[in-house]
């Protein structure tokens, strides 16, 4: 039974894993079933992948068989001929001989200056001349030591001028050829140029017949605008970094993006050059990137920022020397190109309207007629998301650079290119459509074309008449007509208030000490007499209140024309000796006063260990009623003393703290020194005892006008305090008024003599402080004038060792080039080779 009962237990054990074996090789053939499954699925996903990617290409290939045909000969020549005429147009519209340029600008100043000297380098000049841009600076200086230019400012402007009326040509040149590109038909070259598929052949062969037209029609308007023009005819670096910004924008576009190794190096390094000269080139950079981003190709959107990051930082070289020459904020500002300040829209609009239009209707010509789907790629060909993308990026950079405060001149040229494409592109698209409709539906189309044929017809012939306003056969040098008035009839140590950026920097490299206040009364607080005024909208600060309180307050002592800045007036503005607002500069316990000239120098009133000399100042009246003062506190043999026009302040010995200061006794001292100058000067000699009693002055006040001015307030209502107060401040009545020689009615005190002036006016103190001048009371040493505080003062040229900067930029355009190179040679490795 036991025996039995385990062979039945092994039996069971036996039959259990016979079938786990099965079970185990039943799972196992499952499991390769599956994976067969799965096998054969991924196979069949591949050859549907396979499939899809043929057919794609095959769509490529004849869409590039039906839009792209190979380019003949003729159109050849044809783009060549437009690119020359308008090379040519470029080069007659800038006066490449030289003549007729604008008046002197700032920009130009600047960077002649800073590019003087033959050891070559730069010289850090006055900020307030004006920023520059290092690189275009030294390329300045090198062109006018090859050329030997003259050592007079006049002399080497003109000779810098030359090389950008060549640039303003390349810039010409370069809108052309990136129109042309922007035309081309194919996949990413910009197929049809506009919103839609891919047009047929026949269209293609229509489209083509004009695009040489809008070619030259876009380098007509680039060559006309105003502003563009400007900026060739003058020795700044804006046309430089225009030329610039769109050869990298020609290289980013026009070279095959395949390797990228090659294209990355080279787009960056035209790129850091442009933003070198001029941060603001930095919109056009980043086009390619807003472009791809318009199509959806975010992985050549990586690309393009990529190249735009390199240059970038070949740009950071410039800030990275600035930093090391230790310069203080105004210079390192002057250096990296700041702005001067918050910009007016307006202002720019109304010095630039044509340029404005320009890009107004360029801007609005690209984005009608834009329509991208909704969460998908647009429709539009490559060459309309690039059109778009330039257009705006441009517009919207030169719109914010104004806003943050530069100049129109500077920020606009930027986007001149991309808007007269855009409207040329749009004019012609227009023209063709209207020569393709069928005649019942032409009507509508042809009007349309006519009237923007009208419209750019009238916009180049508004170029045209500016162009001749502005550069006509004479000379527009009123900034030179300036300067020698200056030099003739102002004397050398005056100041001048200029608040135009061009007058102020031609002033200042003149040798003028110039201010830029926009307050009339604050500059006149200053000592600031003679004022500039001109008539351009953007002259800077100068407010139309300041140029109002000019020609109601003072008189004009030249006008200039000058076609860039409408016109130049030199005006002078007088004040009066007791003004109390005039000549009166706040400083530390007291006040300055300017008593020569156009702020050539003052004396101060202040409280001091020699006395309390502002407290009594402001006791006595004043400016209003003590005048300025003639020298600085001095004393000869007693106690300090401090002469005004009208009074004399002395101290009196004090046992504690600074002395007290009041008013001496002047014209009995002036009648003892010299009685017969004091007769001379028509001064009333004492001629009574000081009364005692308020009603013995009273008896001695005859003239009312006098009485009212020595009380403060009506004789008849004054009050005891009035009195006494009288006293402590004027003295007591010393004789009757008298009328004098010559007409004044004049009443002697203790220590001032009120006069009723001859031609009428109200009373007020005579100058008798500047007799006691001509009588040799104060010394000579206390006449010697101090200069005005606050006044601007030059800087001391330094010159700046530029070596670090080439070191920087030229290192990092080698590496640049070596990459390239790398990227070229690894491109012929890889190339196949074609057999046969």
């Amino acid at each position: 039974m036991t025996r039995q009962a385990r062979l039945a237990k092994a039996e069971e054990r036996r039959a259990a894993r016979g079938e786990a074996r099965q079970a185990k090789a039943s799972r196992a053939e499952e499991q390769r079933a599956a994976r067969d499954e799965a096998g054969r699925a991924r196979a069949a996903q591949a050859e549907v992948r396979r499939e899809r990617a043929q057919q794609a290409n095959a769509a490529r290939a004849e869409v590039r068989r039906a839009g792209v045909p190979r380019v003949g000969v003729g159109e050849v020549v044809g783009a060549a001929v437009v690119v020359v005429a308008m090379a040519a147009v470029g080069l007659g519209v800038a006066g490449w001989r030289g003549a007729g340029g604008p008046d002197t600008l700032a920009g130009e100043v600047a960077v002649v200056r800073a590019a003087g000297g033959s050891g070559g380098g730069l010289v850090a000049q006055d900020p307030r001349v004006g920023p520059i841009e290092p690189l275009h600076a030294l390329a300045v200086g090198a062109w006018l030591r090859a050329t030997e230019a003259g050592s007079s400012l006049e002399g080497a402007v003109r000779e810098a001028r030359v090389p950008s009326r060549f640039l303003l040509a390349g810039v010409v040149v370069l809108t052309v050829l990136l129109c042309l590109l922007l035309m081309r038909v194919g996949p990413g070259t910009g197929a049809a140029a506009g919103p839609g598929p891919t047009p047929p052949q026949l269209r293609v062969d229509r489209w083509r017949r004009w695009r040489l037209g809008a070619a030259a029609l876009a380098g007509a308007l680039v060559a006309l605008d105003p502003v563009l023009v400007l900026n060739g005819r003058a020795a700044t670096g804006t046309v430089l970094a225009v030329a610039l910004a769109l050869g990298a924008l020609a290289v980013a576009w026009g070279l095959p993006a395949r390797p990228t190794l090659r294209w990355l190096p080279l787009v960056a390094a035209v790129g850091g050059l442009a933003l070198l000269v001029s941060p603001l080139a930095l919109p056009v950079l980043a086009v390619p990137v807003v472009a791809e981003l318009l199509q959806g190709r975010h992985r050549e959107a990586w690309r393009d920022m990529a190249a735009l990051g390199l240059g970038i930082g070949l740009w950071l070289a410039l800030p990275i020397w600035v930093a090391g020459l230790g310069l203080d904020a105004g210079q390192a500002g002057w250096l990296l190109g700041r702005p001067p300040g918050r910009g007016a829209i307006a202002a720019s609009v109304a010095d630039a309207p044509l340029t404005w239009l320009l890009v107004a209707a360029g801007l609005a010509a690209t984005i009608l007629p834009w329509r991208p789907r909704s969460g998908a790629r647009s429709e539009a060909g490559a060459g309309a998301a690039r059109l778009l993308a330039w257009t705006a990026t441009t517009a919207a950079g030169a719109l914010v650079a104004i806003v943050f405060g530069y100049p129109a001149e500077q920020a606009l040229p930027f986007a001149v290119p991309a808007a007269a494409a855009s409207l040329a592109v749009a004019a012609t698209r227009a023209a063709a459509a209207a020569r393709a409709r069928r005649p019942v539906r032409q009507a509508v189309p042809r009007l349309v074309g006519a009237g923007v044929g009208v419209a750019l017809a009238a916009l180049l012939v508004a170029q045209g008449v500016d162009w001749e306003a502005r550069y006509r056969p004479s000379a527009d040098d009123g900034l030179d007509r300036l300067v020698a008035t200056v030099h003739d009839k102002v004397p050398a140590c005056s100041v001048i208030n200029a608040a135009g950026s061009d007058d102020r920097a031609r002033l200042l490299a003149a040798g003028a000490t110039v201010t830029g206040f926009s307050d009339g009364p604050a500059a006149q607080a200053a000592g600031v007499r003679y004022f500039v005024l001109t008539g351009a909208a953007h002259g800077g600060p100068m407010t139309p209140s300041l140029a109002a309180w000019v020609r109601q307050h003072g008189t004009r002592v030249a006008v200039h024309p000058s076609r860039t800045l409408s016109r130049l007036e030199l005006w002078r503005v007088n004040a009066a000796p007791l003004d109390p607002v005039a000549d009166r500069l706040p400083v530390p316990d007291g006040v300055f006063s300017n008593v020569r000239g156009s702020a050539c120098g003052g004396y101060r009133v202040v409280d001091s260990q020699a006395g309390t000399f502002y407290t009594a100042y402001r006791a006595v009246g004043g400016k209003a009623v003590l005048g300025r003062p003639l020298g600085t506190v001095w004393t000869s043999d007693g106690p300090a003393l401090q002469a005004f026009d009208t009074m004399v302040l002395g101290a009196a010995p004090a046992t504690d703290g600074p002395p007290a200061v009041a008013p001496i006794e002047l014209p009995p001292l002036l009648a003892k020194l010299d009685v017969e100058a004091v007769a001379d000067a028509d001064i009333p000699l004492p001629s009574a005892r000081p009364p005692v009693t308020d009603g013995q002055t009273q008896a001695l006040l005859k003239d009312k006008a006098i009485a009212r001015e020595y009380l403060g307030t009506d004789p008849a209502s004054a009050s005891a305090a009035d009195w006494r107060r009288a006293r402590a401040r004027f003295g007591r009545p010393l004789g009757l008024p008298q009328v004098m020689p010559d007409g004044a009615v004049r009443q002697t005190f203790e220590r001032v003599v009120l006069e009723l002036p001859a031609d009428g006016g109200p009373a007020r103190p005579a100058a008798l402080g500047r007799l006691a001048v001509r009588l040799g009371l104060v010394p000579k040493q206390a006449m010697r004038p101090e200069p005005v505080p606050g006044l601007p003062a030059s800087p001391a040229e330094t010159r700046l060792d530029t070596g670090p900067l080439l070191r920087l930029v030229g290192g990092g355009l080698l590496l640049l080039a070596l990459a390239a190179g790398a990227g070229l040679a690894v491109a012929r490795q890889t190339r196949p080779t074609r057999s046969g």
